[in-house]
């Protein structure tokens, strides 16, 4: 999975201590870094990379020139433009938009979101979620709840811009206002929400603040100025391993403060839980250092190939060509036995085992 970070002029304040959490919960040697700055913050940015790259099996660095800030055509136009970067790329991974008020809670986080995504097998996957807003009644405008929408910061296919026709007009401006009508997670909802896996691995608390320990748990605030109708306001739950809209960095600070990870309860469920139950956090294997094989694990890529083989057996050019990959790619994902796929005869026939 890539792991794509955006940094913008608004969040770039969270980066130093993002990089001690994310080396805290380290390493990711199955993943990929993609880091997004706006050019302004290109060199704080650079650095962030630095520090993480080596922990990724690989890192890349895409700067965007947003020539805006504001919300929400600000991160509207980021996102637009990290999924034009992640495509660019050409690796055949999913990407995993992470903005800078994610906070994860455990070790191994991210091999286990990415498992979760495989299993499912759909393009998207993160918190769906209903869409808060007013309805007008004859009295004005009260709190209702619209569609569902899946939170921004959620898990993408690699070439999103052949599943998303709104994708290339989530940065438009409505002529009378200067802004998009919608956050880009709300104007796509109607695409993503029918193809979305909705995980429980990761936790939606909108625009919170002020994370502290309360016995067992972890609770919060609102931030100061959000309506009754915006509260988004929760104690962790136990089972999410990622808590998405800290906007303050505490919850960075607590993590960091040595916290023992094990008492509160989903460090607790992830290293007691049964392997039966998907809903529930567990710490990644941990790869030994020398010789020692790495562990495999179902790809992206294989997934794809399993279902194009999966009512009949198709050749390795024949699956290249239709997933715009090399013939040496289709290989190395049959070569990861954990695909559950197998090469026959001077042909090179593929099949699902």
């Amino acid at each position: 999975m890539i792991l794509a970070i955006p940094v913008s002029q608004s969040d770039v304040h969270l980066l130093a201590k993002k990089a001690e959490l994310l080396k805290k919960f380290g390493p990711y040697p199955r993943h990929i870094l993609a880091v997004i700055p706006d050019e302004p913050v290109k060199q704080p940015a650079n650095e962030f990379m630095a520090e993480l790259k080596p922990l990724f099996q690989d890192a890349h660095f895409l700067p965007v020139p947003l020539n805006l800030t504001g919300w929400p055509i600000a991160p509207n136009r980021h996102f637009k433009l990290t999924a034009a970067k992640i495509h660019s790329l050409g690796i055949k991974e999913a990407f995993y938009f992470f903005e800078l008020d994610n906070d994860p809670m455990v070790a191994g986080w991210l091999d286990r979101i990415h498992d979760e995504y495989v299993e499912a097998n759909k393009p998207y996957m993160g918190c769906v979620t209903p869409t808060r807003g007013f309805e007008m009644t004859p009295d004005g405008p009260i709190p209702a709840n619209g569609e569902d929408h899946m939170v921004g910061t959620g898990i993408y296919p690699p070439h999103l811009s052949t599943y998303s026709v709104k994708l290339p007009s989530v940065d438009k401006i409505a002529p009378w206002s200067r802004m998009p009508m919608e956050p880009f997670d709300v104007a796509m909802r109607h695409e993503i929400v029918p193809h979305a896996h909705p995980t429980k691995l990761i936790q939606h608390n909108w625009r919170t603040a002020k994370y502290r320990k309360d016995g067992d748990s972890i609770v919060c605030d609102d931030m100061e100025g959000i309506q009754s109708n915006e509260s988004h306001k929760k104690p962790w739950d136990g089972v999410a391993i990622v808590i998405h809209g800290c906007k303050d960095g505490s919850l960075t600070d607590l993590l960091l403060k040595n916290l023992p990870i094990d008492s509160v309860k989903a460090g607790t469920a992830a290293a007691g839980a049964s392997a039966a139950d998907s809903s529930t956090p567990r710490t990644a294997d941990v790869q030994p250092s020398g010789d020692t094989p790495k562990k495999q694990h179902p790809t992206f890529l294989g997934t794809q190939i399993g279902r194009l083989v999966a009512a009949k057996s198709q050749k390795v050019a024949d699956i290249a060509k239709a997933l715009d990959v090399t013939n040496e790619q289709v290989e190395a994902e049959i070569a990861n036995t954990s695909n559950g796929l197998v090469l026959s005869g001077k042909a090179k026939w593929v099949k699902k085992i």
